[in-house]
């Protein structure tokens, strides 16, 4: 199970990616990176707020407290297996060959269409927002998201320590100022702070939106079990990459606060203009602190998504590497470079497409809402992988012998897999309308398609995801 083949051994020690590259603290804020926090509350908490209303604070709340939740099994899986296989690898090790392709199927649906809507259009809907002047030229906002793909992808070419080094600084000082900023504002909101804003009364009683809010809210955490992906990259993987979802998740309370913060400063009653307005994080800093306090808030969103964006290509280039490995993908994928020892191939792969599907769903929804609507679609590819991973986590332990706890390999992974089947029933029941139905409607035929690839591609490959690093310290 665990033993890698001679030529995996060859690919690691030689030609494959960098071991040993980053440490724990890079390992924190790649997963942070992926969360982008700053970035969230522009275009996911706004997206949120349009379905929840006064009651978004309390989806963020159930998101956060739902996701600590899935991160058990990341957290348990990791203990024992690292490798850049990262979800499809658990699967695979636990469920079987099917399962691990289906998983890394999926995963892939959820992050390769999540860069290019929450990357590149969200980058660039925060500029084009900015003001009327720039908002009333037609098609700017393709331009405006050619800078962004073009830092993202450098920095990834020439290596992962480049990338999180960048996100160590810049995460320290972008989660700094948004619990400090919270704080202050809430501090200023007197009396409009209500308790009412976790409870159902702004959405009149209904869960409905609660969980449909909830699918899109939980891609504003989704990136915290990223850094399972750099398993053959982490100094000590099966130490340092479950500690890191820890912190991360801690980190990741100054979501909550910012969104309550927005919420009460706004006014919680009126939060369907929220959703509408351009930019109304940066329209509340303005109100609250003037022109230059705004200013900084729009670099460090704008910061935010570019280290979203790094964060994205480490983990899904990393996974579709390994996928081009194990001969789930093309094997020309299957490369790294000879200097950088970065995945080149898959990431002019993944800039190119997402480049593409940028342009599309912008021409057709405009850049912001183009950046929102797809994570219906994304939402549900993401609780898919960790609904199947949730249902194997005790197989793994009980088929390798380790010491099972009904706590941590039972009951969490059960409560997890019943919220993730509520979440994805309220979010079809009753089925949504355009135009986040469409991308429901996608999300079903890229399930169809997983399935029909897995079946083809399972009878073309042996066996998967062998990899695994420093498997004598587990």
């Amino acid at each position: 199970m665990y033993e890698s083949s001679a030529i995996n051994d060859d690919i690691l020690e030689g030609r494959g990616l960098k071991k040993k590259a980053v440490g724990f603290w890079h390992d924190v804020f790649q997963a942070e990176s992926h969360v982008a926090p700053a970035a969230d509350v522009a275009l996911l908490v706004t997206g949120t707020a349009a379905i929840a209303l006064g009651a978004t604070p309390l989806v963020i709340l159930l998101t956060w407290v739902g996701y600590f939740v899935l991160l058990n099994t990341n957290y348990q899986f990791s203990k024992y297996l690292s490798s850049s296989a990262g979800y499809y690898g658990f699967a695979a090790n636990s469920l079987g060959k099917k399962w691990g392709i289906l998983t890394g199927w999926l995963f892939m649906g959820d992050e390769l269409l999540a860069y290019p809507a929450f990357g590149f259009l969200g980058a660039a809907s925060l500029i084009y927002l900015l003001s009327p002047d720039i908002s009333t030229i037609p098609y700017l906002w393709i331009i405006l998201i050619l800078p962004y793909m073009l830092f993202v992808f450098l920095f990834e070419y020439k290596g992962i320590k480049l990338s999180l080094n960048y996100a160590l600084i810049a995460g320290i000082i972008e989660v700094s100022f948004l619990m400090v900023t919270s704080i202050i504002l809430i501090i200023m909101a007197g009396s409009s702070n209500t308790f009412n804003t976790f409870t159902l009364k702004f959405t009149n009683g209904s869960i409905a939106p609660i969980f449909l809010g909830f699918i899109i809210g939980i891609t504003t955490l989704s990136g915290s079990g990223s850094v399972v992906a750099l398993g053959e990259e982490s100094k000590e993987p099966k130490k340092f990459i479950p500690r890191s979802m820890v912190w991360v998740m801690l980190l990741n309370l100054s979501i909550i606060m910012i969104t309550y913060a927005l919420t009460v400063s706004w006014g919680a009653s009126n939060m369907a203009s929220f959703a509408t307005s351009p930019d109304p994080g940066i329209i509340v800093f303005h109100q609250k602190f003037g022109f230059i306090v705004a200013m900084i808030f729009v670099a460090i969103i704008y910061n935010s998504y570019l280290m979203f964006g790094l964060a994205i290509n480490n983990s899904v280039s990393r996974t579709m590497y390994a996928m081009a490995r194990d001969g789930i993908l093309p094997k020309w994928l299957h490369a790294t470079h000879k200097k950088y020892k970065s995945p080149h191939r898959v990431l002019i792969l993944i800039t190119i497409a997402g480049f593409a599907f940028a342009i599309i769903n912008g021409i057709f929804f405009g850049p912001f809402n183009g950046g929102v609507y797809p994570f219906v679609m994304i939402g549900i590819m993401l609780l898919l992988v960790h609904f199947i991973n949730n249902i194997g986590l005790g197989i793994f332990i009980r088929k390798n012998h380790h010491h099972f706890s009904i706590v941590y390999h039972f009951l969490i992974p059960l409560i997890a897999s019943i919220l993730i089947a509520v979440a994805i029933y309220y979010t079809v029941i009753p089925f949504p309308g355009f135009p986040y139905g469409v991308y429901a409607v996608v999300a079903a035929i890229w399930i169809v398609l997983g399935i029909i690839y897995t079946e083809i591609r399972a009878k073309k490959v042996g066996d998967i995801a062998t990899v695994n690093i420093d498997k004598d310290k587990m």
